[in-house]
């Protein structure tokens, strides 16, 4: 049976070349996105992986790192806000490998509202990573979770070892020590789908791989920290914009644009908060 090479990346990665990767062959790439609820719980390389691997012309997807001690459906809105107008190319997926101390009931309950969540919103259920010796232990068996796909994580085998709820995978992470060309750092997780390009295609929902982004003309690389108790985040730079989100003191954001007739800071796609508003200062620069 055919098998298509694949990464998965995080910021632990640092910068990547993605053209380098897609020239070494490497067809697809989950992007982790969030971990957590807060605004400052996204991978600060989310959207520079994003963008990068999607200009390669690589299958995209984001994984969310499951917190269960969170609220399930707070993690999967936090996903949803932190993608934006962005269309997944393969089932998003879930990193199911901590329970933060909490009883596998809990990590039972919190995984299906989030797997529920998005089910809904994507019209496709998501992918589950984990492993054997994980699952097994910490998450309540059920014939429901059969209805995700299966990433596996397994090492140094011929084949991976299938958590409880599964019959076969449809994604196996076989390495964490791969060196992929273009990857910033020394080591990086390796993975096979179970088909060949055609079948992720076609996995995928595409005839063909997905065209470059148009790349902008202007990056702006800066931090900002709010000073105010709560600060509102709007989806455009005035007070004419609905509500779509919070920030918090001392919360630390990536700003993306600035505008407005006071000064207002894009904090991720489709969000503003205030930086300067009559005066007061909101924010400063990190």
């Amino acid at each position: 049976m055919a098998r298509t090479p694949g990464i998965d990346v995080s910021y632990w990665q640092g910068a990547i070349d993605w053209a380098q990767v897609a020239a070494a062959g490497w067809k697809y790439a989950f992007i982790r996105a969030t971990m957590g609820t807060r605004p400052t719980d996204v991978d600060e390389n989310f959207y520079a992986n994003w963008d990068g691997a999607r200009s390669a012309g690589l299958l995209v997807s984001p994984y969310l790192l499951v917190k269960p001690d969170l609220s399930g459906a707070a993690q999967a809105e936090r996903l949803m806000i932190t993608m934006g107008e962005r269309k997944s190319d393969l089932p998003i997926a879930l990193d199911v490998e901590l329970t933060e101390d909490q009883l596998p009931d809990v990590v039972s309950a919190v995984l299906q509202d989030i797997i529920a969540y998005i089910t809904t919103h994507e019209g496709r259920a998501p992918v589950i990573y984990t492993r054997k010796s994980f699952w097994d232990p910490n998450v309540l068996a059920g014939a429901q979770w059969a209805a995700c796909d299966l990433w596996v994580a397994h090492y140094g085998v011929e084949s991976p070892a299938i958590p409880r709820d599964w019959t076969a995978w449809k994604f196996w992470q076989w390495s964490s020590t791969e060196q992929v060309p273009g990857v910033g750092s020394a080591n990086c997780d390796a993975n096979w789908f179970d088909g060949s390009y055609e079948d992720l295609l076609a996995y995928a929902r595409r005839e063909s791989a997905p065209l470059p982004l148009p790349v902008r003309e202007v990056e702006i690389n800066l931090k900002a920290r709010v000073l105010v108790t709560e600060l509102r985040v709007r989806s455009g730079p005035g007070l004419d914009h609905p509500q779509v989100d919070s920030l918090h003191a001392d919360d630390v954001v990536n700003i993306t644009d600035i505008n407005g007739s006071d000064v207002w800071v894009e904090v991720a796609p489709g969000k503003w908060a205030a930086f300067i508003f009559q005066g007061q200062k909101m924010m400063r620069l990190e």
